[in-house]
């Protein structure tokens, strides 16, 4: 369909001209500054006292964030190891997603 019939956000997400590539060179093309890159690409501000504090950052090139090239699945495995905690230990996971569920449900599922 048309973009005009995605709901909310994803109107303008899946605008053509909004097409970059999915590369920081196509955003570049596109006229985004190395700061304007660098804001959308770093914790949003919100979250950010979360990893002053010792939150972790995982890094995935997939919806899932279990997928292959997620780095999740080893930082939690080197975590839990350090906290003792075993295979029958219980464990406790937050997911959240900013913009949609997808790769929520896609990890979570």
């Amino acid at each position: 369909e048309s973009p005009l019939a995605a709901p909310g956000v994803f109107r303008y997400y899946y605008a053509p001209g909004n097409d970059f590539g999915g590369s920081i060179a196509g955003m570049h093309k596109k006229g985004y500054s190395d700061a304007e890159i660098d804001y959308l690409l770093d914790i949003m501000p919100q979250l950010q006292v979360l990893v002053k504090e010792g939150g972790q950052v995982a890094q995935k090139n997939a919806a899932s964030a279990f997928g292959p090239g997620s780095d999740l699945p080893g930082m939690l495995s080197k975590y839990f190891a350090s906290v003792s905690a075993g295979p029958h230990t219980e464990k406790t996971l937050i997911f959240a997603g900013t913009e949609a569920n997808y790769c929520v449900l896609a990890s979570v599922l």
